[in-house]
């Protein structure tokens, strides 16, 4: 059976990030029941301030999730290119291109700042994206 249209898409890399990390992120996405590009995906749309493109994910959700050791033995990616809505990438690449890092230390910025509990830069200010524009 054909999977609905997830939309307009783009692949973005992901920088290096620590193996913790990506095994953390790949337990996530497995207590989730759903793939480890989409759980990428979802939280990089959380991230940047458009929850509405997050498919499978909610911050509620995200809130009730606590840091899950990877005992379940879930392989995460060696590497990996998240395929975003297209918003959450242009986003992304203007987000990245102001602060003069690439795409793909941004991903890695959030997804570090997710395992770790810690809150990213406030990167979706009214003002700062008005100055992205």
């Amino acid at each position: 059976m054909a999977q609905h249209s997830k939309g307009p898409r783009r692949q973005i890399r992901m920088g290096p990030m620590s193996c913790r990390t990506r095994s953390e992120l790949a337990a996530r996405a497995a207590h989730h029941g759903i793939a480890f590009s989409q759980y990428v995906s979802d939280i990089l749309a959380l991230a940047v301030g458009l929850p509405e493109l997050a498919r499978e994910l909610n911050q509620a959700t995200l809130a009730l999730t606590e840091a899950t050791t990877n005992k379940s033995g879930v392989e995460p990616p060696v590497w990996g290119t998240p395929r975003v809505p297209l918003p959450v990438y242009n986003l992304i690449r203007e987000i990245s291109s102001a602060r003069q890092i690439t795409a793909a230390q941004f991903v890695s910025e959030v997804c570090d700042a997710h395992v770790e509990g810690r809150p990213l830069p406030d990167i979706t200010t009214e003002g700062e994206l008005l100055m992205m524009a």
